[in-house]
């Protein structure tokens, strides 16, 4: 079974939780340098049905394969995963694997079982059924990170036994070390001096002018290879040095790797070649550090949550509204967390993925920070974050090309700044502004609460505008079919009216009929009353009800070719179809089809999509790009040149979609059009390269709330809102979270397809928080170090600046406190002096209140008074 085919199996489902056992001795039938795998804390585990079970069960019950039985081992059900961090510290994994003895379904639907060493595969079962003797697993893990056990199931997940039985790890007893070396080389730059051993080596880091000694190791390392030869170091007369040595593989496969480190004015930039001849092969290339010593040492990156928590599943509700706060730091702990959202899921509702390719230590006793940043210009495929307990922090880049003459190419910054994570990734935003800033400026006055919305009717005005109501995504019923969204034709039959045929539709759908007239007058309404238009776009779906080409009738005239869209898919952009090893189509929405936006014909179709776009709807204020989820399929019909999975080529929908998005950014930009985005398992920064905003369906999750926060530190976001998060969660919380981040809801609109709708329930709510939100519209995060803190930590705090100043929402007070103090420190990049009017809004009450501000040095006092546990602070700049 492919990998293409476990991800649309667990496709929407899956579970992630965090696993505390104690680690216990071993067993008296093994020697000291074996471990059971069961008595190690696994990071995360994800299962289409139930949870996996850690044996011995509490039953006492061994396990059994065929007509052998085990002691322990872990009963799980397919499609499922269990990850490990190893750190390195073994060099043989031991288990046996079958299907578990009186189970009767798995007769004819078949188990794959796969171990996977820091994303390479090591074993494949092949299908195994009930009733198959167990086979035997050893493997060799040396060095490995991250361990993942992994069962797939051909045809239907029945929920059966999948044993791993008995597994075991024998430690690495070496005598290796990866204490710093004595340094050689030094590469100053950017306030810090990084120092390489005689090897070539990171050995150690030195920050500030104190001179702060950081003990760390680290490099390039290609996982499951060892060096080949020599080291060549050489020092290069910009003060940065070279290193070059070649690798290879068990198979013998080789590369050379070449490690450049140069100094910049606020940096020391970290280059990472890889290139080799002979065919083509794959494996994990890893780049990092490790901490040494320090107990105080904090940990933050851009994760969705810090603490790696998630309900999910398909016996618990889809949607995570769990929450943990995204802007505080942590120690090193075990995990390992996607680029942008676990590919096996379809929705990001996971705590275990990061939006932004930045990793931030912070040593608060030294008063110092330091960050890596990957740069978000690098292709980047499939990428994780792993950190463990004792200080590792890499990247982990898989199914990139290696060899065929092909070069691959990474580029990190190592970036000194203050105690304080806001100012690495203030290093980031100012280093690439086009992944963060929007690229046309009214992105701005659209931003505000959204609606997903066909209605065309009358709407009360006044009302909206005290929800801090800005713009609809005219939801996707307008058009005659998926990706067919301005048909060449002066009318057409709207799919709406086809899908709800039978149906009350004048609550969902304006009219049977359209046209781009009608669509365009549109605008222009809610332009009279002062919102946006945004129109519905996607690049990944296509068709409905579409029917195998055998349904086409090739001979006959194509007079109208749009009209059918089996016959246009197949006549003219069949190029664009994703398919899965065997052939088969993937399906969605209504039947559609599954598209790869790199294919030519497709590409050139999305880009005359947009063009009518932009020709046709002058009054629309651009577009919202939807279903970026599939973004994480691999094209194995297709070669973008860079990509190598499954030991073949293929084509990362990722190359694909910036493809595209170089060609359609610039041109809807060009025009004053905005694009705003739905990533859902694609939340990642490089693919919001041309970004203007975005709306996430899936931000009333706990985590992606956090993640798509943070990516829209300096661009519009808006957050799907359903009726019963506000209950699930609880009104105030639900509304204090989104006004901490900086995030806007979706108000209660006419016609909200599948989200909130008007009622006297929720617009109470929203008439009570709408003046607070309404104070965030233009804001974008302020980031200057160590800036806004609330005493005693009562409440939670964060910092914006808007077109008139800055507005600060305090939140989430704890109960009964009905009073903090807000101390804000002016700062090199910061400052507060002037006559600032500081005015307070609480949420429900009309009247705006004065506070109580002291000076103390150049530092600002607020004496805060809540409501509700919260308070929205506005500083109105002078003049």
């Amino acid at each position: 079974m492919t990998a293409c085919s476990f991800i649309r199996q667990m496709l929407f489902v899956f579970l992630l939780l965090a696993f505390n056992i104690r680690v216990s001795s071993v067993s008296a039938d093994e020697n000291e340098s074996s471990v059971k795998l069961t008595s190690l804390p696994p990071v995360f585990f994800t299962q289409i049905v139930g949870v996996p079970q850690f044996e011995p069960a509490s039953d006492g019950k061994s396990l059994q394969i065929g007509d052998r039985k085990f002691d322990f081992g872990i009963s799980a059900a397919g499609p499922s995963e269990v990850t490990y961090i190893l750190n390195g510290q073994y060099n043989r994994f031991d288990t046996w694997v079958g299907v578990e003895a009186g189970t009767t379904h798995n007769r004819t639907n078949h188990v794959i079982f796969q171990v996977f060493g820091d994303g390479n595969k090591l074993f494949d079962s092949g299908p195994m059924s009930a009733g198959i003797r167990p086979k035997q697993v050893g493997l060799d893990v040396s060095g490995i990170n991250e361990l993942q056990l992994s069962v797939f199931n051909e045809g239907v997940a029945s929920g059966d036994g999948a044993d791993w039985a008995q597994p075991k790890l024998t430690r690495n007893q070496s005598d290796q070390t990866d204490q710093p070396g004595k340094s050689i080389y030094a590469i100053q730059g950017g306030g810090l001096i990084l120092k390489l051993d005689a090897n070539g080596e990171i050995a150690g880091l030195e920050i500030g002018a104190s001179g702060h000694e950081l003990p760390l190791t680290g490099g390039t390392r290609l996982a499951q290879c060892k060096q080949a030869g020599l080291t060549h170091v050489q020092k290069l007369p910009d003060g940065g040095i070279v290193v070059d040595r070649m690798v290879e593989d068990q198979s013998g496969n080789k590369v050379s790797v070449t490690d450049r480190f140069t100094p910049t004015t606020n940096s020391v930039r970290w280059d990472v070649d890889i290139f080799g001849h002979g065919k083509p092969w794959s494996t994990a290339i890893i780049t990092g550090l490790k901490w040494h010593e320090s107990r105080a040492t904090r940990f933050w990156t851009a994760w969705s949550d810090p603490d790696l928590s998630e309900h999910g599943g398909r016996n618990r509700p889809i949607r995570n509204l769990l929450w943990h706060d995204p802007l505080e730091t942590r120690p090193f702990t075990d995990s390992s967390r996607w680029y942008g959202g676990n590919p096996i899921s379809g929705v990001p509702i996971t705590g275990d993925f990061i939006s932004i390719p930045i990793m931030t230590v912070i040593e608060p006793d030294a008063g110092t920070g330091f960050s890596i940043v990957q740069s978000p210009e690098d292709t980047l495929l499939y990428m994780k974050l792993i950190t463990t307990a004792d200080g590792r922090m890499e990247f982990q880049h898989r199914d990139h090309r290696l060899g065929g003459n092909h070069r691959v190419h990474f580029a990190m910054d190592l970036v000194s700044h203050e105690a304080d994570w806001r100012s690495g990734l203030a290093w980031m935003v100012k280093r690439y502004p086009d992944y963060f800033q929007p690229w046309v400026a009214n992105a701005y006055e659209i931003e505000g609460c959204g609606a997903y919305s066909t209605w065309e009717g009358e709407l009360n005005a006044g009302k909206l505008a005290k929800m801090a109501f800005a713009f609809n995504w005219k939801a996707s019923y307008d058009f005659p079919y998926m990706g067919m969204f301005l048909p060449p034709a002066e009318n057409w039959r709207t799919f709406g009216a086809t899908v709800l045929k039978g149906r009350s539709v004048s609550d969902r759908v304006a009219s049977t009929h359209t046209s781009a007239k009608q669509l365009n007058d549109y605008s222009q309404r809610m332009r009279r009353d002062g919102f946006y238009v945004l129109n519905y776009f996607n690049a990944t779906e296509f068709g409905a009800q579409v029917k195998g080409p055998a349904n086409v009738n090739w001979g006959a005239p194509e007079k109208d070719p749009w009209t059918n869209c089996t016959d246009f898919l197949y006549r003219t952009i069949a190029d664009g179809l994703l398919c899965d090893d065997q052939g088969g189509r993937y399906t969605s929405w209504h039947g559609a089809v599954v598209m790869d936006c790199g294919a030519k014909n497709y590409q050139k179709f999305l880009l005359e999509q947009a063009q009518s776009q932009i020709d046709l709807l002058p009054d629309s204020s651009g577009i919202c790009i939807d279903r970026m989820d599939w973004l994480r399929f691999f094209n194995p019909r297709a070669d973008d040149g860079v990509s190598w999975h499954e030991n073949k080529p293929v084509r990362s929908l990722y190359v694909s979609w910036n493809d595209l998005m170089g060609r359609l950014g610039p041109m809807m930009h060009r025009n004053g059009k905005v694009i705003f985005m739905n990533p859902l398992v694609s939340t990642r920064i490089d693919l919001l390269h041309y970004g203007d905003g975005i709306y996430s369906e899936h931000n009333e999750s706990g985590p992606d709330l956090n993640a798509t926060a943070l990516l829209g530190i300096c661009r519009p976001v808006v957050a799907w809102t359903r009726i019963e998060d506000l209950s699930a969660i609880g009104p105030d919380t639900f509304f204090q979270r989104l006004l901490y981040l900086g995030v806007f809801p979706t108000d209660p609109f006419p016609g909200n397809d599948h989200c909130i709708v008007p009622s006297d329930s929720a617009d109470k709510w929203f008439l009570e928080y709408g003046p607070l939100l309404n104070e965030l519209k233009g804001r974008k995060w302020v980031l200057a170090p160590d800036i806004i803190q609330v005493v005693g930590g009562h409440a939670k705090a964060n910092i914006f600046e808007v077109p008139d100043g800055y507005v600060i929402p305090v939140v989430l007070a704890d109960k009964g406190v009905e009073r903090v103090t807000v101390e804000l420190r002016s700062r090199d990049n910061f400052s507060l002096k002037g006559d600032y009017k500081i005015q307070e809004l609480l949420p429900g009450i009309d009247t705006a209140l004065n506070i109580r501000a002291i000076w103390v040095g150049d530092d600002l006092q607020l004496q805060v008074p809540l409501h509700r546990g919260c308070a929205m602070i506005h500083l109105v700049r002078p003049g």
